[in-house]
């Protein structure tokens, strides 16, 4: 039984002040770490950016780097930000129709919930088919970010030339 100084009302047994200031410290510890890691996954993610900017201004004439930009930005926008969920939302779908065991996915459990009032048995079903939907999803698409990865390899290999090819003095260009 607790002390009187421990007591919180409407309890048996309350929390000792030090075993809650450690447990509140941990999940805080937990929380730091993981908005780090989203933090430097987000940056990991930006990193190409920068580079391909560059490239895609340095391959073309001075009076087109304007228009590479603004070409390289919509792609980017169109895939990373209308593409992206999209296909992700798809992913999900049909991932957590394959986990579903319960008939078709999306008729019983619209929004990836079962309906109000449904049974707990579905409910729970529901539930899970759609975490392990959502979890295929984004290992999908983790995927995905190592094949475009690859594309950028297989750029590089090439890229010293063509920036020299890009740059290589042309007999018009020189001022005798």
């Amino acid at each position: 039984m607790a002390t009187a100084n421990h007591d919180v009302i409407g309890t048996e047994e309350a929390i000792a002040p030090e075993e809650f200031t450690r447990g509140y410290r941990a999940w805080m510890l937990f929380i730091l770490l993981l908005m780090n890691a989203l933090n430097l996954a987000d940056r990991q993610g930006l990193a190409a950016v920068a580079p391909t900017l560059t490239i895609a201004q340095n391959m073309v004439d001075a009076s087109m780097r304007a228009s590479s930009s603004f070409t390289v930005a919509v792609v980017f926008g169109l895939i990373g930000i209308g593409l992206g969920p999209t296909l992700l939302g798809i992913i999900s779908d049909l991932a957590a129709n394959r986990y579903f065991g319960a008939g078709n996915f999306l008729v019983q459990c619209p929004g990836g919930a079962a309906r109000p009032g449904a049974e707990v048995a579905l409910s729970s079903a529901c539930s899970t088919a759609s975490a392990h939907g959502v979890q295929f999803a984004m290992a999908a698409v983790a995927g995905l970010l190592l094949w475009g990865s690859l594309h950028y390899l297989l750029a590089a290999r090439t890229l010293r030339a063509d920036l020299d090819a890009r740059y290589r003095a042309r007999p018009a260009d020189v001022v005798a």
